[in-house]
């Protein structure tokens, strides 16, 4: 897992930071697009969200290509290097016509990960059509909306001014913020795979079912409770560093829902 990790990180950045470096020379320079290319293309991958422009890609609302680079990038780092490693064998026996399985994590990784980003982006550019995407092209508004439902998940970068974004943005944005990576990645959150076993535990409940059944596996009690334990100890967490800001900072012109941002 070592050597995959090692692989899999230096051909993502790589490859990412040529395509950066000839997206950004026309803007940059052939010497002045090195670094921020590399910069970027190891940030985005390690889901860390740093940026050496001090507006983060405000710059790049009207450059689709680089945002959808960085997208690429944040979505490789967050699904996690087992997924990485099962995709390349599973590719490997399709051309071998050989048999691999893919394990039950790394479907429902795949799984959760399109359905976010699915539900997400078409929801961002209803929020943000005429406020912080307003005056931008249509393609522009689309790819904005897709890296907006990306980026929150841990990366980091910003493309909009989240201090001008609307109410339902900001929430959907704390909510992905929540759910985070997938584990096994260089994200962070609640992670992908514990969404999925709470909701797939409440189904399985609403159906009167004892068992929590996925991809037609059964998931052991034990890890879905351990999934449980882990949301109600993020959400008691979260909801405690919301009050404790709110009762500290009483005298800012701050309100609940930027405390709750913030947190």
């Amino acid at each position: 897992i070592t050597r995959e990790i090692v692989r899999f990180t230096f051909l993502f950045e790589a490859v990412g930071a040529i395509i950066l470096y000839a997206l950004w020379v026309p803007k940059f320079g052939w010497k002045g697009a090195v670094w921020p290319a590399v910069f970027h293309a190891v940030s985005a991958f390690c889901n860390a969200g740093f940026s050496t422009f001090t507006d983060s890609l405000m710059g790049f609302q009207r450059s689709p290509a680089s945002l959808i680079v960085i997208t690429v990038l944040i979505l490789a780092g967050g699904i996690g290097f087992l997924t990485h490693t099962e995709m390349w064998h599973s590719l490997m026996s399709w051309k071998r016509q050989t048999a691999f399985r893919v394990s039950l994590q790394s479907r429902i990784v795949i799984c959760v990960t399109l359905l976010l980003t699915l539900i997400a982006t078409p929801l961002f550019a209803l929020f943000e059509w005429n406020n912080c995407l307003s005056g931008l092209p249509i393609g522009d508004k689309l790819v904005n909306a897709l890296f907006m439902s990306v980026t929150p998940r841990t990366a980091g970068f910003n493309s909009i001014d989240y201090g001008q974004a609307t109410d339902s943005a900001g929430l959907l944005t704390m909510m992905l913020m929540t759910i985070g990576g997938s584990p096994g990645s260089t994200a962070g959150g609640l992670k992908t795979t514990t969404l999925a076993l709470i909701g797939l535990l409440a189904w399985s409940r609403l159906r009167g079912s004892e068992s929590t059944n996925c991809f037609s596996r059964s998931v052991p009690e034990e890890t879905t409770s351990r999934a449980v334990g882990l949301f109600v100890i993020a959400i008691g967490f979260s909801i405690g560093c919301v009050f404790l800001l709110s009762a500290t900072e009483a005298t800012s012109n701050k309100g609940l829902t930027q405390h709750m941002f913030e947190v």
